[in-house]
């Protein structure tokens, strides 16, 4: 049941319907679930994706919090991989705080530096 609102958000991501943040790192995410982030959770979400997933390696972790609204999550890349000639990686987020759907997404590197979703 949760695969469609994911697939089709996935295609408006990928066809530039949604805006990115931070370095162009689109988090699809941030106005879904029970609760929707604020501006500046979902900015702390996209910095520690990124973070993550600058570091180029299997296991790499970035956490976010904000005791504002007391959310919290965490990002792991699960895998790292080269697509079409581009440095990509498998990132899983879990909320650790707060209420929020745990989401496994693949994300690759743009020409422009940017991470966007690239399945």
């Amino acid at each position: 049941m949760r695969k469609l609102p994911l697939l089709c958000l996935a295609a408006a991501v990928l066809a530039g319907a949604s805006p990115g943040l931070g370095s162009g790192l689109v988090n699809p995410f941030s106005r879904y679930g029970a609760k929707p982030l604020n501006d500046t959770d979902s900015k702390l979400l996209t910095g520690a994706v990124t973070r993550a997933l600058e570091e180029r390696k299997a296991g790499a972790t970035a956490s976010w919090s904000d005791d504002a609204t007391g959310r919290a999550g965490q990002a792991t890349v699960l895998q790292v991989y080269q697509k079409n000639g581009a440095d990509c990686g498998k990132v899983r987020h879990a909320y650790t705080r707060g209420e929020g759907q745990a989401y496994t997404l693949p994300f690759c590197l743009q020409k422009d530096g940017s991470w966007k979703i690239q399945f």
